[in-house]
């Protein structure tokens, strides 16, 4: 996964050359891909048919986990050390996410090789080069919230927090806003 969003963007962010590459990667596997759609649309649906519509932030709050855990779990490769909590925001469309995840050890070096292999000299080391990917790969998640829910819904990174540990690992939290629009 991280090979090939790499190979093709050399994580530059001009031209969009990051997000197509990360969009490529979300669509990569198409089976994973229709499987997911299918198990969180009937749920988006019975939540309308139930609730409404316009409560999106409760949705979220209630199935908001699993939705981004299997996001970023089976559309791309992130493993079971990901953590993820969705609260209703100030209003029925707003919601803030928690999402906490630990790259190990393996997981850092490889990124390190990468950084070398494909000579990224504009990102200062393997730590910056995981936040960069755990926070856009959560951001393509729009595109397909955007598919169950049938209505537009962005996220938007509010405050990063890292915190690389005694056994090499980095710990990685980020907050997110989400909101229509």
């Amino acid at each position: 996964m991280v090979e090939r969003i790499i190979s093709e963007s050399n994580l530059e962010i001009s031209g969009g050359r990051l997000e197509k590459a990360i969009v490529n990667e979300a669509n990569y596997n198409q089976i994973a891909v229709k499987s997911y759609l299918e198990r969180f649309h009937p749920i988006w649906q019975k939540w309308v048919s139930i609730k409404g519509s316009y409560l999106i932030s409760p949705f979220l709050e209630f199935a908001g986990s699993y939705i981004f855990t299997e996001f970023l779990t089976e559309i791309f490769s992130f493993d079971s050390n990901l953590k993820v909590e969705v609260k209703k925001g100030k209003s029925n469309v707003d919601a803030d996410i928690d999402l906490y995840y630990i790259f190990d050890a393996e997981e850092l070096n490889v990124l390190r090789y990468l950084k070398e292999k494909y000579r990224i000299d504009h990102i200062t080391d393997e730590n910056e080069i995981a936040k960069i990917l755990l926070s856009n790969c959560t951001k393509s998640l729009t595109k397909f919230l955007s598919n169950i829910m049938n209505i537009r819904y962005r996220l938007f990174t509010s405050k990063v927090d890292t915190n690389l540990r005694e056994d090499n690992t980095l710990e990685i939290n980020i907050h997110f806003d989400g909101r229509i629009g």
